[in-house]
């Protein structure tokens, strides 16, 4: 406890203090009986729902993440693409009136004091047990009364280190039963509730849970799932309001650029809210029973039209197709590889030359036996693929070399089964795999194992970027020792194509610096795609993706851009004038303007003296405008984390200036008007040189020179006098220096 007492605070930090404030002002307790359905329930994250601060915007304040939607009694289902709500209730209204009448009754209890009557009240009027929905509720409104944690479990944990068995009324009950014991503990005195629980995460972790009746898994019916610890290690960062703002802006559209001058943090934003998304995507969780740890094997079949049979015909594969099932025989190629196929094991059916496309699943229904004095295997349950795969999609995307489709019937690894499968259904193949439960259990844990997707993709536009980078083109390999194209596919095309994969995530593309690619040569025939309300939306009902597609040049294969995912760019606007953005981009993209922020910066107190950052941004940013406008000026970006004078030299010296003299390429007239006499001096010709020059000297030659050799008491004055003059109101006039 001592040595924990040395590096952590007894009271919760200021900004989450702030924090629960907003959260009570955005929520007042008098209103929760009148929430709307928009304003309580969780839609698409929509940051301005209540349940959405619950979830997410309060997370440090103690984490509701994890389990299912219904754990707020009613929810958006983004499968179903419609409201729903708990079993028990019998209208969509029913549930929120249900609801918030009961968080009404519990807060109008707890204010009173009456902590006795809240697991009742929550099971006669709830009707459900969240204790995720109730224990956070109770502690934002009450932070002295109540801990930050959900987790009966946990809290029965914490009780036994002190040798103390729970309340049986319920989780309410518990969450007192150790607050009242720890605030019993001299060790605790001047600790808030916050901390406490800090404390207890620290010094004792509770050991994981796995997959089983929890807390809130009262109806099976429902499927509650395992909600997750209340407290998390490290603690998640509250959420900044520039990343609330841009959060609100994207329940608007899908697409959206961040423009202004370098330095304001459009980056910043993007990447933050980039890590936001991937923070809050829905946990993968695995059937912990059936299949686990069994292994999965699989075959590829390798054949063409052209194998004659013993009575001389040719083998079809129309026949195989559609005749269910077939026995191969040892009369084969690789006989030894039937031997070791086994009953169950999938079989990825390859058409192979003129074809070169994978046609079908299928199933050894029969391991090596014999048949007709022939020993060999039947295959059968074919599944035919209603998009074939092509053999450059599976070469690329599996690594395959053109050997590898010789065999007749070659095993495959466990990470090649799981990619075959994903390539099928990313193809829009409606894949039943013909195995068992068990089978299907480890194919699917295999599968979201060996994925690895990435919701977050980020790339930079340059004049040289092309349609071929980002969406898809022939790119040269060496295979056999031959030189050989294949269609490789670009960022914009992979992205889509997980997010198609994953109807129920959120995926991100960053495109920074928007504005220096020909955006009509990138995008291509897609542009149109990327509109709002030509996103490709999922059919719940139907299982499957429906709107606008086009075929792509290279591959062929149907193409469109699902809805789940959000492209945000970003753009300088001192590189590129906004006016002169493609119009094509302009009419399918949202506008943002981040400009300079400069109360971001805190002034700069050092043992030479002090500065307003704020304040000489301002100056600077104020003559910038003047001389050339604001798309020019110097974000707040270049002054922050500053500590030191050594530390300002450099944000000075090395960036804002260069950027300056850049604006003021061959001006350094106007480029002292903004620096001011102490940072740009001015010379004339000397008599020498004019001498020397004679009649080619120009008698009004001025030249400009910025001053960086200065003590560090010159310098700092120098930038002090800077700050000030914003008050003197010379604008960008000269400075006393001169």
């Amino acid at each position: 406890m001592a040595e924990w007492v040395k590096n952590n605070p007894k009271t919760m930090p200021d900004e989450l203090q702030r924090l629960r404030e907003q959260f009570v002002e955005r929520f007042p307790r008098e209103r929760l009986s009148n929430l709307t359905l928009e304003e309580y329930a969780l839609k698409d994250r929509n940051p301005n729902t209540f349940c959405y601060w619950l979830e997410y915007a309060t997370a440090p304040l103690g984490s509701a993440k994890g389990g299912a939607a219904s754990k707020w009694g009613v929810w958006w289902g983004r499968k179903e693409k419609r409201w729903l709500y708990r079993q028990h209730y019998k209208t969509r209204k029913g549930a929120l009136s249900t609801v918030t009448k009961s968080l009404t009754q519990l807060t109008d209890a707890a204010a009173k004091g009456r902590f006795e009557q809240l697991d009742e009240i929550s099971r006669r009027e709830l009707g459900f047990k969240s204790s995720a929905l109730i224990g956070k509720v109770l502690y934002l409104y009450f932070p002295d009364d109540f801990l930050p944690i959900t987790s009966l479990e946990n809290m029965k944990y914490f009780l036994s280190r002190f040798s103390q068995q729970h309340d049986a009324r319920g989780s309410v009950a518990t969450n007192r039963q150790l607050l009242q014991l720890l605030r019993s503990k001299p060790e605790f005195d001047g600790f808030d509730t916050q901390q406490m629980t800090h404390f207890l995460y620290s010094a004792w972790p509770p050991p994981p849970r796995g997959r089983g009746k929890d807390d809130d898994d009262d109806e099976a019916d429902d499927m509650i799932s395992v909600e997750q610890d209340s407290l998390l290690a490290p603690t998640p960062q509250p959420l900044s309001p520039e990343l609330q703002r841009l959060l609100e802006l994207t329940t608007y559209t899908s697409n959206l650029i961040l423009y202004g001058p370098p330095g304001t943090g459009k980056t910043w934003r993007v990447r933050a809210l980039g890590k936001h998304l991937a923070a809050s995507q829905p946990a993968t969780t695995t059937n912990a029973g059936a299949g686990v740890g069994q292994p999965l094997r699989a075959w590829m079949l390798i054949t063409n039209d052209d194998w004659v049979l013993d009575d001389g015909q040719k083998w079809k594969w129309a026949d195989f197709l559609t005749s269910g099932t077939e026995f191969f025989s040892t009369r084969r190629r690789f006989a030894s590889a039937f031997e070791q196929a086994s009953d169950n094991d999938l079989v990825f059916c390859y058409r192979a030359t003129p074809v070169k496309k994978l046609v079908a699943v299928a199933k050894v229904v029969q391991q090596y036996h014999e048949e007709d004095e022939e020993m060999g295997v039947t295959i059968g349950q074919i599944s035919p693929l209603t998009n074939p795969i092509p053999w450059a999609t599976l070469s690329s995307r599996l690594q395959l070399r053109s050997n590898d489709v010789q065999a007749t019937f070659r095993p495959l690894s466990e990470e090649q089964t799981a990619g075959l499968v994903q390539l099928c259904r990313e193809a829009g193949n409606d894949l039943t795999l013909p195995t068992t439960e068990a089978e299907e259990d480890a194919l699917l844990n295999l599968t979201q194992a060996t994925e690895a997707h990435s919701n977050v993709e980020f790339v930079t536009f340059h004049q040289s970027f092309a349609y071929e980078d980002f969406v898809e083109g022939l790119k040269p390999q060496i295979r056999g020792g031959q030189l050989d194209y294949v269609v490789e596919p670009g960022v914009f095309r992979r992205i889509c194509t997980a997010a198609e994969a994953h109807p129920d995530e959120h995926y991100l593309l960053v495109i920074d610096e928007i504005n220096r690619a020909n955006i009509a040569k990138v995008f291509g025939e897609l542009i149109t795609l990327i509109e709002d309300d030509k996103r490709l939306t999922w059919n719940p009902d139907a299982g499957r993706w429906e709107g606008m597609r086009v075929q792509l040049p290279y591959s062929k294969q149907q193409f469109g851009v699902p809805d789940n995912l959000l492209l945000v760019g970003t753009m300088n606007t001192a590189d590129r004038s906004i006016a002169l953005l493609d119009i094509a981009l302009r009419r399918r993209f949202a506008f943002a303007l981040v400009p300079p922020e400069p109360t971001l910066l805190k002034p700069l107190a050092l043992t030479e003296g002090s500065l307003d950052l704020s304040q000489l941004l301002s100056v600077l940013n104020e003559r910038v405008a003047a001389l050339l406008d604001d798309d020019h000026r110097i974000g707040h970006s270049y002054l922050m984390r500053i500590g030191s004078l050594a530390g300002l030299r450099f944000a000075w010296y090395q960036r804002i200036i260069p950027l300056l003299e850049e604006y003021f390429y061959h001006d350094g007239e106007r480029l002292r008007k903004v620096l001011g006499g102490a940072f740009v001096t001015q010379t004339k010709l000397s008599e020498a040189a004019k001498k020397a020059l004679g009649d080619l000297a120009d008698s009004s030659f001025r030249r400009y020179e910025v001053k960086r050799e200065m003590s560090d008491a010159d310098f700092l004055g120098a930038l002090q006098r800077l700050a000030a003059n914003t008050q003197v109101g010379e604008g960008a006039g000269e400075m006393s220096e001169d």
